[in-house]
């Protein structure tokens, strides 16, 4: 069987995205050689993996249906160790795995187990999927994930929601949620769903290497009371559900957006961010430094100041402010990871300075949004 070299490398990347990290055949990719093609599966825990070779990518002769479990890491490293002329390898699979290009061969040692290999199941796709372009679904997650804490990390009893996306697929959008104890994300994006509602918790870490083996295609996502699924014509993901109480997000969201005594603060993204990255050098550990911001209406000037044993900062950059004069104190390593989560020119920062409890509101400031991401950082009091 023929295959064009680069399709399947790409296809041996999207399938090591699912293989597990425990030591045994689940840390391997299934390969499955049969007469409509191949089939790569990886498998763990949280998530499954299956990417079919395209049709026009193979010529393949009637063949005995044969399964193999190869080292993902040592194929890859094979294939991109051929001369660059190999465009094409073939797979023959009578005698094991043995891979020929030009007038040579590499025979593959393979790893015994392909039999028990435990096949996750390919639910077809029924009417109830939302259809979205791969790279809005990108972006959406891109804006919430690096929120959630890692999947590995010890939280309290009752918080496993915040190693997760809570994502919420309704009639007129999709929104997706992220939280840890100092930051709340959301991300939103107007969108016509035929298919059928649903709310899910998916481990923040596994979807983000999913969406990555979707290409600038539109995939499908339905789910049911175990899986989410996401699908294009050639790759198949499911992503286990986590079981766990939703943290009410979008709820804290609505409160501070509708708070009318807020002072707004409209400024261009790299303006900020560069101010911020600054600020942030003045950390010793990068992950905590105290950061003052100033906002005068009458100058339109935000001023950013902060301090260490490093040095000092104090800048003032334009703004267009809307509100009282107002003046907080944040942990400017959060604000650096928010604004290097967004995708915008502008930056409206909302905040009310007579009540520290209330967290700094950081939205999109752009007049025209693909989707709209909105972020929640608490307060630090000031000194």
């Amino acid at each position: 069987m023929k295959i064009d070299r680069k399709l399947f490398e790409a296809a041996l990347q999207i399938a090591k995205k699912g293989i597990s990290k425990k030591a045994d055949i689940t840390s391997k990719t299934l390969v499955e050689i049969k007469n409509s093609g191949i089939s790569l599966v990886g498998m763990n825990d949280g998530m499954s993996v299956i990417t079919n070779m395209p049709p026009n990518s193979f010529v393949f002769e009637e063949t005995e249906e044969k399964k193999f479990l190869v080292d993902p890491s040592f194929m890859m490293d094979l294939l991109k160790q051929l001369p660059k002329s190999v465009t094409e390898v073939e797979f023959d699979a009578e005698n094991g795995l043995v891979l020929r290009y030009e007038k040579s061969e590499f025979k593959l040692e393979t790893i015994e187990g392909a039999d028990m290999f435990p096949m996750p199941t390919k639910k077809g796709v029924d009417e109830n999927f939302v259809t979205i372009e791969a790279n809005d679904l990108r972006r959406m997650v891109r804006a919430t994930a690096f929120v959630s804490v890692r999947k590995d990390d010890s939280v309290s009893v009752g918080q496993e929601a915040m190693k997760c996306l809570a994502i919420h697929c309704a009639k007129d959008d999709i929104k997706i949620y992220a939280a840890n104890p100092y930051l709340f994300s959301s991300c939103l994006k107007t969108h016509e769903n035929n298919g059928a509602d649903f709310n899910v918790l998916i481990y923040a870490e596994d979807i983000n290497e999913a969406i990555n083996a979707f290409q600038n295609k539109e995939i499908q996502i339905f789910a049911d009371d175990k899986f989410m699924y996401l699908a294009d014509d050639y790759t198949f993901i499911s992503l286990r559900i986590v079981n766990a109480k939703e943290l009410t997000i979008n709820t804290t969201l609505k409160k501070i957006e509708t708070n009318k005594d807020l002072t707004k603060v409209n400024v261009a993204k790299n303006l900020i961010l560069g101010t911020i990255k600054r600020a942030c050098l003045l950390s010793t550990d990068r992950k905590m430094i105290r950061i003052l911001l100033k906002a005068n209406k009458e100058t339109n000037l935000l001023n950013i100041q902060g301090k260490s044993d490093r040095g000092s900062i104090n800048e003032d950059i334009e703004a267009i402010i809307d509100g009282k004069d107002a003046e907080i104190c944040l942990n400017g390593s959060y604000l650096l990871e928010v604004l290097n989560a967004m995708d915008c020119e502008n930056t409206e920062i909302r905040f009310d300075a007579a009540n520290e409890r209330i967290p700094m509101l950081v939205k999109n400031g752009d007049d025209e949004v693909v989707t709209d991401s909105t972020y929640a950082i608490a307060l630090l009091k000031r000194k």
